[in-house]
Parts: C-alpha cells; structure tokens; sequence
C-alpha cells in the first residue's frame, strides 16, 4: 500500500519536469530500526524528454506507520514537523549563513525532493502523507551499530554538527530576530502526547527492571530511593522537558532526538569523516545541552564518557562559540561558564527520558519495534550487560553532579 502512495506521489511531483521512465520502490530498513515510519527505497530514472539522457535519481520516502496507537497519535505532528524543517527551515539557515558570507554551507541534512500531507490539498495531515529525501546509502553514508556506539572522535564529528546547527539558529535569533521568529521559532514543536495506554503506570514492569538493575551496583544504590519517587509518575513526567520555559539567551533550534540510529556516517580508512543528522520530527526550541545530553548518555561509548565527558563538552562549546564568530554575532554571554549552567538546568529534566531510551531503545532487541515488545515480560536478563554497565554509571555520574 505504502509503494503505491510513493509511486502516485512521484507522478504527481515530477509529471512537469521528468517523464519516469523506470521507478522502483522497494523496503529500505528491516522491521524495528524505525519507530514511527516505513521506510522505502526510491530509485528512478527520469528523462526531460525524449532527446535528453537519462537520469537517475536514488531517494528514500518515509510513509506513516499506524501499526501501533501511538505512532497512529503522534505521526501527523511529527511528519508536519519534518516536512516543514526540510521545507521551510533548513532553506531559511542556508540562506542566512550564505548573507553572512560563508564559504561552507552546512551540509549535514538529507537533499529534500518533495513531500505532502494529505491527497487533497488541505492542511489536515493523513496517512497518504509521504516525504522524500536523498538517499544517504547510496552516497557512502551508514548508521553505526548502536549496540557500539561512538568513539571520541566520532562523537566529536556529531557534536560539531550539532554545535554548528545551533549556533547558527542562535546568530539568526540575535541578529535577525523577525525572521528567526517567522521563519525557524514558529515552527518548533511545542509538546508531545504521551502514550496511549489505559493502566495508571504503564512503565512498572521496565522500570522495575530499571532499578533490578541498579540494585546490582554499588555505586548505585544511594539512588534509588530517591529515584523510585521520581519514577512514579513517570507518564505525567514525561512533558517535563517539554514544559520548561526556554532559558534565554541560551535556548534555540534543538533536534531533541539526537541518539545513534538518526546519525548516518561516511567512512574512510575506518574513521567517520561525514555525518548527517535526520528525523527532525520533534525539533524544539529550547536549550542546546538537551541535545549534546542526549546524544552524549545515548550514543557515545561509556569508557570515552568516563574519560573524556568534560573535554567532550568543552569540544562543543568552542565550535559553537566558532560558529557564532563566523557569523558575527557577540559571544559574551555565552561563556563556558554559562553553558556548565545549562548543562546543570537541563540535566535533570530530560533524565528520565535518556535512561529509558537507552536501556530498552538504543540496547533494545534489534530489529523489534520498541512500542511492540511485551512490556509485561521484560527481564533484566533481556537487558545486555553493556547496556546495565552503562546506565549504571550514568545514574552515578548525574547523581554525583547533583542532577537527581
């Protein structure tokens, strides 16, 4: 059903420039690597008339997913959110680094192609919303294994993108603040419905592996009373980070799903040389430490964190501080200082959110949609040491930092 709405759409978009000559439309990932989306893989060839060569054009459509409830509650947010990041936000970044005179032009999102949210052209989104953008497997780009995970430099390749995305939406905040509101901020999603489910806590089984498993570290213990409370009621919890007012002059563009699987990287001579970032469906404007915290508890090895966590944040800061120069715009507010403020104001807030991702999304069972598994049949023996390893010392570092 899904090849059939790529294949109308295709038609439709390119019956004025292209005659297709040849599409094929087949699955792009294997169950489970997308939690909100169907994947497909596009390739066409394409002729502008009948003197003209031959073109190829190899693209990936992301369709609605409507398996499961809450993919079915969320999917019209969170594909109006990407369409119009690829529509109308990323051209309106691109436009302001090239008035300010860069000679290099971020380049970490997919090429957009075209997309829409309904057949007849109304501003209702349903499921024949399709959106289509390059294909990153065919340029050379891949997703890291996220059982794996980054490595220092690695993880210094993302978070100098991510440095760069948010630095520029600040500069454009500062320098251009109409556009910025008219063009990025009122774009920004502003919540996110929780789960769908009918028990007063539909977490009790996980988090209660959650705290199996810390009862099984040492240095973990002295939490868990405390966290207990705090997990109690994490359904209501989980607008937490959402509810929190932008702390100026701080807050900008943030991706708020920043982990390994929505990442894709070039290699070369086994080093990551390229990224880009994708699914920008729950982009928010909000504090940047959420993402370089998100990404960092996520997708980043735990012996680099044990090793390298302070200069990791430093990394980031001086290429946002870069960015924001190259812009032209004033950097005195934004010391080392003041973003250590940040990290400690959002750190807290968004807990509750890495640790769940990380033990049963990013170390979950591969190729098993998450809002499937059997929650009622979770067993810490289901959870991978590496996985227990590290949030154990996530839980001891933000306990250590005064963060829960």
């Amino acid at each position: 059903m899904e090849s059939e709405k790529v294949r109308e759409f295709l038609k439709e978009t390119f019956k004025n420039k292209y005659k297709i000559i040849e599409p094929k439309i087949s699955p792009l990932t294997k169950p489970g690597e997308n939690f909100l989306s169907v994947m497909l893989k596009v390739d066409l060839k394409l002729k502008k008339d009948e003197e003209s060569a031959e073109e190829t054009l190899h693209a990936v459509a992301k369709c609605v997913k409507t398996s499961n409830a809450f993919a079915s509650e969320i999917f019209p947010m969170a594909f109006r959110n990407e369409i119009n990041f690829y529509k109308e936000v990323v051209p309106a970044l691109h436009n302001f680094q090239r008035e300010r005179g860069l000679d290099e032009i971020m380049d970490f999102f997919p090429e957009f192609y075209g997309a829409r949210i309904n057949k007849n052209g109304g501003d209702v989104v349903d499921d024949n919303v399709v959106l289509v953008l390059g294909n990153l497997n065919v340029q050379g780009y891949k997703n890291l294994d996220r059982y794996l995970g980054f490595d220092l430099e690695g993880a210094k390749l993302i978070l100098k993108d991510l440095a760069t995305l948010h630095a520029t939406a600040l500069a454009l905040k500062f320098t251009k603040r109409e556009e910025f509101e008219e063009k990025i901020k009122k774009y920004c999603q502003k919540a996110i419905p929780p789960p769908p489910h009918e028990n007063e806590n539909p977490y009790k089984q996980k988090l209660a592996v959650f705290f199996e498993i810390l009862e099984d570290y040492e240095e973990c213990r002295p939490y868990v009373k405390s966290l207990k409370n705090k997990f109690s009621k994490m359904r209501e919890k989980l607008n937490e980070f959402f509810d929190l007012p932008p702390r100026e002059p701080f807050a900008t563009l943030v991706h708020c799903d920043v982990w390994v699987n929505n990442t894709m990287q070039i290699t070369e001579d086994g080093k990551l040389t390229k990224n880009k970032l994708v699914d920008f469906q729950l982009f928010f404007y909000q504090s940047p430490a959420t993402d370089v915290l998100f990404f960092l508890w996520t997708s980043v090895q735990t012996k680099i964190l044990q090793n390298y966590f302070e200069s990791l944040l430093e990394y980031y800061h001086n290429e946002f501080i870069e960015c924001l120069r190259n812009l032209n715009c004033n950097t005195n507010l934004f010391t080392f200082e003041k973003f250590l403020e940040e990290m400690d104001f959002a750190a807290p807030s968004n807990f509750m959110d890495i640790m769940y991702m990380t033990t049963f999304v990013v170390f979950g069972k591969k190729y098993q949609n998450e809002f499937d598994v059997d929650t009622d049949n979770v067993l810490k023996e289901d959870v991978p040491i590496i996985a227990r390893d590290k949030i154990a010392y996530m839980v001891y570092e933000y306990g250590r930092r005064g963060w829960i």
